[in-house]
């Protein structure tokens, strides 16, 4: 029954390792429902190759998962070093990833390294597969991972994992399917059963025929959970009693363990496995699948179930060797607030320094469950534990949330330092979510509760902090608490805070337009070799955005690539997401807007879903600012909800990027007492914020005709934009790499034929609306000879539309108004509204009236 109809998934694999054992190596993802035999297969398939090199690791989903457990398991049967280093009591996550990354490549023979149900992994596990799955190609070796296609959620995290390493070319997927009727038929009247009637309870799982089959020489059950109590009702006793203390030792239990709560003699050890209840795991013993675990432990009754995992941690603890997190998951089922409290709290803080943020979150929220007899201390350190994993995993509301509680008890027991460090985290949570006012009064209490106490790490975080908030309104006064914050990490020798206060330093001075380089990369250092993970995201986060800022592109990318290399080993949502944004603000600025496009709308869409506020920023407002040039209304709307989630943050420098998109928007829609009022509102907040945004804006200021000199000094080569030397600025931007910008300034030189180069410079980077707007303004000029556009949507079209834009314009000369458009169109009024406002800025005309003539005109000749 188990390989029925599975020979073609059999000769896959096998087609796979031989690919693999030739030196072209492969991941294979095999789906399937629970039951559906996704681990029987592989275990069939390991006797075709029994000459391969075979390691396999496991995932548990009976309760929060140890993590690493799959990577434990493989290094116990690897041995050797990476086996004494999972064995310590501190398991160095990047340490031990490269030691098997090590061992697999010194295998000269073929390694089949088998992960089963990943669905249950832990993050740290998920991550350690997509670390793998990136250097497969170093060694012989097929990696294959089995997961239930049925129990993944829309937030799953086994979703990205999939989406991204099925993207590469040495990826394989193989979904399992059920058995068809006709198999079921067959295997049904070999004992008498009705073949249409056991496949309607079925459906072809082949874990649920087994089971109904095997009860139908008495009657056909109408579950498959009835099924499973009527092979366990069959056995003696005491057979069934040890079923039960094997489903309560999840997820397999070891004999000698098990003699210590139940009669294991030879005859009873023979009943369960010659039923088929029970399999032997080597000095274990387990059900054959979850499902059956999972039944037979649910139909215990509370009662006994409190009891039995009493006396299985109790068993369990006494061995001293298993891990903390099983041993909270006994605790926890049987209500032991005191052990839930001990292990659970041992097993979130291993489960964070492996990075795996999910499980570490889950194990704090246990025992915050069973507080029962804590301290308040302690209770108040839980729940800042707790805000610190949500927090690494972007979800912020609900660290803010957590955190208030922490801020009550610090207050109530007048711990001052603990209550400065809660409201200084507190802050940075509001800062996520741009709640710009709470960010403010959180800063200056966390400095406020630390008065007239003695120096402490404590208020040099308060210092840096205080001066990360004055970063654009006061240089002279944050730069003085910065050095101080400084002075106090080197008294103390707290290596995070001097990471943190001189990063802070650095973008102070690059305000200031310093040369920054040597204090980002100092902080950095700092960060790594301390192992601090926030300070290092935070560090690469800055260092990557300050090199883009002054276009030193290709020193980005590698501080972009070493970035990336390190969250491969230390999962961390908030700063990833951070340096990816920052990613598609140096592709657009270098006009690989194809490039920007593909990672920004990844990005878009996982902000939308999962990320914190302030990290929709970048993404929203780089596609945005891509999609709004070539023309499509999408970009309007994320710059408009960029701009949203800027005026919460109220950080100035933000607030400024997406108030220059919201210029040029005016500009490209041809409206210019709307872009005038736009950038003299910028210019009045604009004079204290990063030197390159400042450029930015002088030169939208003076093509407005509004004066900027309150925003000098400008950055090379704007300051010769801005003083009228627009061919000499393009040159040095061409240089710099920065086309979109270049071809601006040829635009503003007033030179036809600098305006010729720059429409065929807007053209090549598919510019659309940018190109069509320019067209516009040489026509009012008077310029002959304008270039015509290449873009294949609208290079058939005389007046430059695209399909779109001219099937508007129809309507727009049968007078028909935007809301008819829309029901005709079957797209949305605001969206109608912007291909209207398109039209019109294409046709250099104010009015539809105007775009109607030019229509109709074009239309005559």
């Amino acid at each position: 029954m188990d390989l029925l109809e599975r020979d073609d998934f059999l000769d896959l694999l096998d087609e796979y390792a031989k690919d693999a054992d030739a030196g072209d190596s492969r991941v294979a993802l095999i789906a399937g429902e629970a039951g559906v035999g996704k681990t029987t297969l592989v275990e069939a398939f390991q006797k075709r190759r029994p000459d391969a090199r075979w390691l396999w690791g496991a995932c548990d989903g009976s309760f929060t998962p140890q993590p690493l457990a799959p990577l434990v398991d493989v290094a116990e049967q690897l041995g050797g070093e990476i086996a004494d280093v999972c064995r310590s009591d501190r398991l160095p996550r990047s340490r031990v990833f490269r030691l098997l990354r090590d061992e697999l490549n010194a295998s000269d023979a073929l390694t089949v390294l088998v992960f089963e149900d990943v669905h249950w992994a832990d993050e740290a596990s998920l991550d350690l597969i997509q670390f793998l799955s990136r250097r497969v190609r170093d060694c012989r070796m097929l990696l294959l991972a089995t997961y239930r296609d049925d129990a993944l959620g829309r937030d799953h995290p086994l979703r990205s994992l999939l989406g991204e390493v099925g993207t590469h070319r040495w990826a394989r997927r193989i979904s399992l399917p059920p058995l068809s009727q006709s198999a079921v038929t067959e295997l049904a009247e070999q004992v008498g059963a009705d073949g249409a009637e056991v496949y309607a309870l079925t459906g072809g799982n082949p874990f649920y025929l087994r089971e109904a089959l095997a009860s139908s020489g008495i009657q056909l059950l109408t579950s498959v959970h009835d099924a499973v109590q009527a092979r366990i009702c069959r056995l003696s006793p005491a057979a069934r009693d040890l079923a039960d203390w094997v489903a309560v030792l999840t997820p397999s239990a070891r004999v000698a363990d098990l003699s210590e709560l139940a009669a294991t003699n030879p005859v009873v050890l023979d009943e369960c496995l010659e039923s088929g209840a029970l399999v032997a795991s080597g000095d274990a013993l387990r059900f054959r699948h979850e499902l059956a675990r999972a039944a037979i432990e649910s139909s215990l009754p509370t009662h006994r179930q409190r009891s039995m995992n009493a006396a299985a941690l109790k068993v369990l603890a006494a061995r001293g060797d298993v891990d903390e997190a099983r041993l909270a998951h006994h605790a926890d089922l049987a209500e032991d607030a005191a052990a839930v409290q001990t292990y659970a709290t041992r097993a979130g803080e291993l489960a964070a320094q492996l990075g795996s943020h999910r499980e570490a979150a889950a194990q704090y929220e246990r025992v915050l469950r069973w507080t029962e007899g804590a301290e308040t201390w302690a209770i108040a350190s839980w729940i800042d534990a707790l805000a610190d994993e949500y927090g690494l995993l972007d979800q912020w509301e609900q660290s803010a949330d957590v955190r208030e509680g922490s801020i009550e008890r610090w207050q109530v027991l007048g711990d001052s330092r603990r209550l400065s460090h809660a409201l200084r985290k507190q802050a940075h949570a509001k800062w996520r979510l741009c709640a710009g006012d709470e960010y403010e009064r959180l800063i200056l209490a966390a400095e406020d509760v630390l008065t007239g106490e003695p120096s402490c790490p404590e208020l040099g975080w308060a210092l840096t902090a205080r001066a990360g908030s004055l970063l654009s309104t006061g240089s002279g006064e944050a730069l003085d608490l910065t050095l101080r914050a400084i002075a106090i990490a080197e008294a103390f020798d707290d290596t995070a805070l001097l990471s943190d206060a001189l990063n802070t330093e650095a973008c102070i001075r690059m305000n200031n337009g310093e040369d920054v380089a040597a204090l980002f990369r100092r902080s950095l250092d700092v960060a790594v070799t301390g192992g601090h993970e926030s300070q290092t995201g935070r560090a690469f986060s800055n260092f990557h955005a300050f090199l883009v800022g002054e276009n030193h592109f290709a020193e980005a990318e590698e501080v972009l690539a070493e970035g990336l290399t390190f969250w491969e080993l230390c999962d961390f949502s908030t700063y990833e997401a951070c340096l990816k944004g920052g990613q598609v603000r140096a592709l657009d600025r270098q006009g690989r807007w194809d490039e920007a496009l593909l990672i920004g709308r990844g990005l878009v869409r996982r902000a939308r879903e999962h990320l914190s506020p302030v990290n929709r920023l970048n993404p929203l407002g780089g596609v945005g600012r891509v999609l709004a040039r070539q023309g499509d209304p999408e970009g309007v709307e994320m710059i408009a909800e960029a701009l949203g989630y800027a005026e919460q943050l109220e950080s100035p420098d933000w607030l400024l990027d997406v108030r220059i998109s919201q210029i040029e928007l005016a500009w490209l829609a041809g409206d210019a007492d709307l872009m005038r009022n736009r950038v003299t509102t910028a210019v009045e907040e604009g004079s204290e914020v990063e030197p390159h945004l400042r450029a930015e804006l002088a030169v939208w200021a003076r093509r407005a005709g509004i004066s900027a000199a309150g925003l000098a000094p400008f950055p090379e080569p704007y300051d010769r934009w801005t003083s009228g030397d627009e061919r000499g600025a393009a040159a040095r931007l061409s240089e710099a790499g920065l086309p979109y910008d270049a071809a601006l300034a040829l635009l503003d030189s007033g030179d036809p034929d600098s305006m010729r180069d720059a429409v065929r410079r807007l053209d090549v980077l598919g510019a659309t609306a940018t190109s069509a707007r320019a067209r516009a303004i040489m026509r009012s000029q008077g310029i002959a000879a304008i270039p015509r556009g290449s873009r294949t949507s609208t290079k058939d079209d005389p007046l430059g539309l695209t399909a779109r834009e001219r099937d508007v314009l129809t309507l727009i000369c049968q007078g028909a108004s935007n809301a008819q458009i829309a029901e005709r169109l079957v797209i949305s009024v605001k969206t109608v509204d912007h291909h209207v406002s398109s039209v019109l800025t294409k046709l250099g005309v104010n009015t539809r009236a105007a775009a109607a003539e030019v229509a109709l005109a074009g239309a005559a000749t």
